[in-house]
Formats: structure tokens, C-alpha cells, sequence
């Protein structure tokens, strides 16, 4: 978000990565069309996963499912 308020980024972040942040008025809001709003986030790794990587599949929906934790 740093570099969007600086003028040399652009963020897609739930809408509430921003009300967080101190921005002033920095940084402009555009809603994404609808066919964007939803995604699937893949993630890649090497090797086995960390303790923390394993946490964070934990709260994903569906990663048991899709067979990429045992």
C-alpha cells in the first residue's frame, strides 16, 4: 500500500487493507468489475511445508479437497 499511496503501485486488497492503513487521501478506491471479484489463489512451494504455510492452508477452504495437504 506504501507504494500506491507514493504514486508507483497499484493494489487488488479487501477493501479493509486500506481502512487499516493511515493514507489520507493518497490513495483512490475503484471497485473491480464483477468477473474479477472472485479468483482462486494458487500457492507454490518447495519442499515441505513450513509450520506457518501448513497454518495458513489450514484456514483455506478446500485445501484438503483439492489434494494438496495430506
Amino acid at each position: 500500500m506504501a507504494c500506491v499511496a507514493a504514486g508507483t503501485g497499484v493494489a487488488i486488497v479487501p477493501a479493509e487493507v486500506p481502512d487499516q492503513a493511515v493514507l489520507g487521501t493518497a490513495v483512490e478506491r475503484h471497485p473491480l468489475p464483477e468477473r474479477f471479484r472472485i479468483n482462486r489463489t494458487h500457492l507454490v512451494w518447495q519442499g515441505e511445508a513450513s509450520p506457518p504455510l501448513r497454518a495458513l492452508m489450514d484456514l483455506l477452504p478446500g485445501a484438503h479437497k483439492a489434494g494438496i495437504m495430506p
